[in-house]
């Protein structure tokens, strides 16, 4: 299950849409996530989702000593 936060309601994700909210999010994209408070702030409804992702970007962060 993944979790998806907006203003809007829709059905079907369209990337010409990515950034509707901009100013709430981290920029243009598609926010998911597996927890399902995280991006709470982008948006008043919670979706829950199942997906297909086949090349996800994944982030990480690397630790400099």
């Amino acid at each position: 299950m993944l979790y998806h936060y907006t203003d809007n309601v829709f059905s079907i994700f369209d990337i010409s849409r990515s950034g509707a909210n901009q100013g709430k999010t981290h920029g243009d994209g598609i926010y998911l996530s597996s927890n399902p408070n995280e991006f709470s702030y982008a948006g008043k409804n919670r979706m829950q989702l199942y997906a297909a992702i086949f090349h996800p970007l994944w982030l990480f962060t690397i630790r400099y000593k």
